[in-house]
């Protein structure tokens, strides 16, 4: 993982465990660069499910614009880390 703030590090693994939970993996190489080009089986269904499995995990809803502006698992942390500290 890269330099993420210690505050950060348990959305990653919180992340970390929901990827691998939706993806049907044992293991998933996370980083904050990742994105769907890099886990084959991450379509736009399996995205909706996703986002669907953090929202009710962390107990967060995302807006259409937030999920417009997700790149990469990086940026999904950040808006993540900022509707959690609410």
């Amino acid at each position: 993982m890269d330099q993420v703030e210690l505050e950060n590090l348990s959305v990653y693994k919180k992340m970390h465990l929901i990827f691998l939970e939706v993806f049907e993996r044992s293991t998933i190489n996370l980083k904050t660069e990742t994105t769907p080009v890099d886990i084959a089986e991450w379509d736009s269904l399996r995205n909706v499910t996703l986002m669907t499995a953090i929202e009710e995990r962390f107990q967060v809803e995302f807006t259409i614009e937030e999920l417009s502006s997700l790149k990469n698992v990086g940026n999904l942390a950040k808006v993540l880390e900022s509707k959690v500290k609410k």
